[in-house]
């Protein structure tokens, strides 16, 4: 529900100034914590003077203010709870600044309220992105000092504050001072707790530190399934000048890329649970319960490219490059159909492929095969392929489903290193699927191989 505010006159009609008193009151009126006044010719502002002159010319005053937040949230280990407390206090800096301007403007005072936080002036990058620096301002304000954390730190509410400024065209009355102790009592917490030693003991601050850690690592939830999907790229050029391969299909190409798919699978620490491998892409089904890199996205989505690049590039004797990302799902079901997309994307892409280079053999250009099946329906290129002797059910079913991979147990015969007893040992090796099953039974395929993993994952 609004809430209206009854606002007295700001403006000292003995000075001509604005009213320092009922201007802070009506600032706390309207949801601040704790407000200062700050003259912008003053000395504590002087580095930032020109800046706030190029998008405010006729600034004269900075009125800064504090939001409190609660202290449990943003004490809590629970990510979604901090963020919650964090943003609706963002979220209540930005109306109270809004209003303050609202109110202002109402009696023909001029006044602009840059955002808390985000969004930013990013044309500006990689120079000054934001338009106010609040920390400084509130320090000047008198309510708080920097503590060597980088943060303002309130003489009552500590650092569980987020900070808003409004700058206004009208002299005021009277200005705050800057406090004269710091509350930060330099305890070294801080430096403790800080995860990524962004701060040092003696103050020193690694700016580069946190702005990775903080808006960087993004990080896949518990619980949710990932499939990695890895394309190549420009391997077209690869495949048909550099190597040339076969056209449309080669199996020395289709293992090339089974060993990369199994080399991601088995030999880069990653307990994966199924891949799938059509053309120059592969898929690759993360276990569930995966830790690794802390599921953070930037390293799973580099590493992975990276050694699929590698691996690549050692089969082929050439340069070859994967990028990659990540699909995030909830559910068996989703997965499930992540996967029978991309069975029946084989499906199309083969069928097309075979058309492509049907007609590239019998002496059509690039442009002119590709625009003969555009529009085609399937049943017609079907047709068209079987008018040429070629019968596209009888293909291999690699060539039009894919190939998958997955774990086997087998039995080896093995000696017992201290008795000498011949014994068969029981051992998992990664089996090449060349002949997928179609449609639903591809489902209930896929639907076993994750009830299969679930249960050794239980066991």
């Amino acid at each position: 529900m609004n809430q209206t505010i009854e606002t007295p006159a700001l403006i000292d009609s003995a000075t001509a100034k604005l009213d320092a008193g009922r201007l802070r009151q009506l600032c706390l009126d309207l949801g601040a914590d704790d407000v200062g006044l700050v003259e912008l010719d003053g000395p504590a502002l002087a580095d930032q003077r020109d800046d706030i002159l190029w998008f405010f010319p006729p600034a004269k005053t900075l009125l800064s203010f504090v939001c409190r937040m609660n202290r449990e949230p943003i004490r809590t280990p629970a990510r979604s709870v901090t963020n919650l407390e964090f943003h609706h206090t963002g979220d209540q800096v930005n109306e109270v600044a809004r209003k303050v301007v609202a109110a202002l403007e109402r009696q023909d005072i001029r006044a602009i309220n840059p955002s808390m936080g985000f969004p930013m002036e990013m044309d500006h990058f990689p120079d000054k992105i934001w338009v106010v620096s609040h920390k400084p301002v509130a320090v000047a304000a008198g309510l708080g000092h920097m503590g060597i954390h980088r943060n303002v730190i309130h003489p009552r509410f500590g650092n569980f504050i987020l900070l808003g400024t409004v700058v206004i065209d009208t002299e005021a009355t009277a200005y705050n001072q800057p406090l004269a102790y710091n509350p930060c009592l330099e305890c070294k917490l801080c430096v403790a707790a800080c995860p990524v030693g962004a701060i040092a003991p003696d103050g020193q601050f690694n700016f580069s530190a946190c702005y990775t850690h903080n808006y960087l690592d993004l990080c896949v939830l518990p619980g949710i399934y990932m499939v990695a999907r890895l394309d190549g790229r420009s391997f077209t050029r690869l495949t048909k000048e550099v190597h040339q391969f076969e056209a449309p299909f080669d199996p020395r190409f289709r293992d090339h890329m089974l060993q990369t798919a199994e080399h991601l699978m088995a030999g880069c620490g990653f307990n994966m649970v199924y891949g799938y491998t059509q053309s120059d892409e592969i898929s690759l089904l993360f276990d569930r319960e995966v830790e690794g890199f802390g599921r953070k996205l930037r390293k799973l989505l580099s590493v992975l490219s990276g050694e699929a690049s590698a691996k690549s590039s050692l089969l082929l004797g050439a340069v070859a490059t994967f990028d990659c990302r990540i699909s995030q799902l909830p559910s068996v079901e989703l997965v499930v159909d992540y996967f029978r997309w991309r069975n029946e994307d084989a499906h199309r892409n083969a069928l097309n492929a075979h058309c492509y280079w049907l007609l590239r053999k019998q002496g059509q250009g690039a442009g002119g095969a590709t625009a003969a099946l555009k529009g085609l329906s399937m049943a017609a290129k079907n047709e068209l392929l079987f008018q040429n002797g070629v019968n596209f059910n009888d293909l291999p079913l690699w060539q039009k489903r894919g190939s998958g991979l997955h774990w086997e147990e087998y039995e080896r015969p093995s000696e017992n290193p201290v008795t000498g007893e011949q014994v068969v040992a029981r051992r998992r090796r990664i089996r090449h699927d060349l002949e997928l099953p179609m449609k639903d039974d591809y489902s209930a395929f896929l639907r076993r191989l994750l009830s299969s993993e679930a249960g050794e994952c239980d066991d």
